[in-house]
């Protein structure tokens, strides 16, 4: 048994470890996007994207499209790291709230105890339950949990098939139909768990500046995501636009990371 427990906090170190070195990477991966799309926007302005001295240009957006897939590599960790402090945060949860009934408890018991301090305590106690569990008050526990897990989820799966795509693109992997199928799969992963963040940031009451750009930012990677699973020529897929939309996202991303 605490050779068990020894061997999972020390896992859990690792990927928190991992995790940290990772997210010093965010801020590249936010300029490479832009750049990306700022080439994207440039061949399509560019002749219509049929001018042939945009030639350096494509190759250079190719090129910035690999680099940022390989800047992702075991970015999902991240993902199951924060799933794993939202199991810890409902242990605490239960373990406190498991005290609060039998404080309750003892409460009712006591007819020798003091109004006014059993009050005060109750204020405290509830106080504490409220800081340590209630991010928001306007999710219930349950619809709070369920979404905390549907976004991290997802966007874990996106990560993690992007990975495979990226070991395709670089020739590591073969290349074959199911790839097709797998990018459609990841852009899915990636629209829910866009709608669920974006639940959450609406209803948590947080900062009303962040909360503002980080949700334009998930609506426009929303609707990068949802042609990617069109796969349709509509407006939504014109190039420009799409270019548009992700130098939008890189310059809110870029801004977060900044700040």
């Amino acid at each position: 048994m605490g050779d068990d427990g020894g061997g999972t906090k020390s896992g859990g170190e690792l990927v928190g470890r991992t995790v940290s070195f990772l997210s010093k990477r965010d801020g590249i991966d936010k300029l490479l996007k832009l750049a990306k799309y700022l080439s994207s926007l440039g061949i399509e302005v560019g002749a219509g994207g049929k001018g042939a001295n945009l030639s350096g240009l494509r190759d250079l957006e190719k090129a910035l499209s690999l680099s940022r897939k390989a800047f992702r590599l075991g970015k999902f960790l991240g993902n199951v790291n924060k799933l794993a402090k939202l199991r810890e945060r409902e242990r605490r949860r239960a373990e406190l709230r498991a005290r609060m009934r039998r404080e309750q408890e003892q409460e009712r018991r006591s007819a020798s105890s003091s109004s006014s301090s059993s009050a005060v305590a109750t204020a405290t106690t509830k106080e504490e339950f409220r800081c340590l569990v209630e991010e928001n008050y306007f999710l219930s526990r349950r619809a709070f949990v369920l979404l905390s897990l549907v976004s991290n989820c997802s966007e874990g799966a996106y990560y993690f098939l992007d990975q495979i795509q990226f070991f395709v693109k670089a020739k590591v992997l073969k290349k074959s139909d199911a790839i097709k199928t797998l990018r459609k799969t990841a852009a899915v992963a990636e629209l829910v768990s866009y709608v669920a963040d974006t639940i959450l940031l609406v209803l948590d009451g947080g900062d009303g500046e962040k909360k503002y750009f980080s949700a334009t930012q998930n609506v426009v990677d929303f609707l990068m995501a949802l042609n990617d699973v069109r796969e349709r020529e509509t407006d939504l897929g014109d190039p420009r636009f799409l270019s548009a939309l992700g130098i939008v996202s890189a310059a809110i991303g870029i801004r977060d990371k900044w700040l």
